[in-house]
């Protein structure tokens, strides 16, 4: 029977939190060893409030500052409006007066957030392990790929410094909450593309010390749609240890996890290049997975 249009192919499911054992040896992409954080007060407050003028309850005045879109870097066209104008340093230090504000709100609303917020960085950073199977299918992507949208030689020069940068996320010695803030105050500041900046240098940009939370999501993605279009039953869903991963679940917890980090960036971020390849990536995996007349991509 022909369903009528507008009916996904495959309904959203509730994320399961639980390691799942299946038959033949096949688990959850995340058997993960990591704990929560401890969400002490001072560390929560040390999350980046996010900015007021994200409220968009309005609509803006035609004199509106061109700043705001912070778009593309020094190479895009929007680079020309702000030559007398330096972008400030973090979207929460421009107030704008034709966006309508937010009401003020309580202490205990502003900790609530952070708490809900340090939950989803956490979220992210669990979905990203192993990390020796994100690395294979980050490769694998762009081996096989040769039409892609994305430049692949500037995303692959990141990867190196990435496994270090997760692997440090990964490490349950470090300070998880005071990584994730930096990683939020990162992803609030726009990204400066300096002139003569070499292509091999560019994932200093948004690697290392300056990573960001649609660094995390373009990875995300990038796998998820690797394994979209790989048999389930291809060496890469087998880790180094013989534990076999399954597709499916791959797919969904990366799905998932991609527009966890468009959430944080929507709610700190300004646009750059990462985020418009993470936006375009994203799109085209959700497309696949929910199906093309599925309402929740309008």
């Amino acid at each position: 029977m022909t369903k009528p249009a507008g009916t996904p192919r495959k309904k959203p499911e509730p994320r399961r939190r639980k390691l799942s054992a299946h038959p033949g040896g096949s688990e959850r992409l995340a058997p993960l060893t990591l704990s929560p954080p401890t969400l002490r007060n001072d560390l929560v407050n040390s999350w980046p409030t996010p900015p007021e003028t994200t409220a968009k309850t309005g609509s803006a005045k035609p004199n509106q500052d061109p700043t705001r879109g912070f778009f593309l870097g020094s190479t895009s066209y929007a680079s020309v409006f702000v030559e007398e104008q330096p972008l400030p340093d973090s979207v929460h230090e421009q107030p704008s007066e034709g966006t309508s504000r937010t009401p003020s709100v309580s202490d205990r609303t502003v900790l609530g957030s952070r708490h809900c917020q340090i939950g989803i960085g956490h979220s992210i950073v669990t979905k990203l392990l192993p990390i020796s199977f994100f690395e294979k299918s980050f490769n694998m992507y762009f081996e096989l790929q040769k039409a892609s949208a994305l430049i692949g030689p500037l995303v692959i020069s990141a990867l190196p410094q990435l496994r270090l940068d997760l692997a440090q996320l990964a490490n349950t010695e470090n300070d998880a909450v005071a990584m994730y803030a930096e990683m939020t105050r990162n992803t609030a500041r726009p990204m400066r593309v300096p002139a003569d900046m070499r292509p091999s240098e560019f994932h200093t940009l948004f690697t290392g010390k300056n990573l960001r939370w649609e660094t995390l999501g373009l990875m995300l993605a990038i796998v998820c749609s690797n394994a979209q279009f790989t048999s389930p039953h291809d060496p890469i869903f087998t880790l180094d240890d013989g534990t076999r991963l399954d597709r499916d679940e791959v797919i969904e917890d990366t799905v998932h996890a991609s527009n966890d980090c468009i959430h944080l960036c929507q709610i700190h971020g300004a646009v750059n290049d990462i985020m418009v390849w993470l936006i375009y990536t994203n799109m085209l995996i959700i497309s696949n997975y929910y199906g093309d007349n599925c309402r929740c991509k309008g």
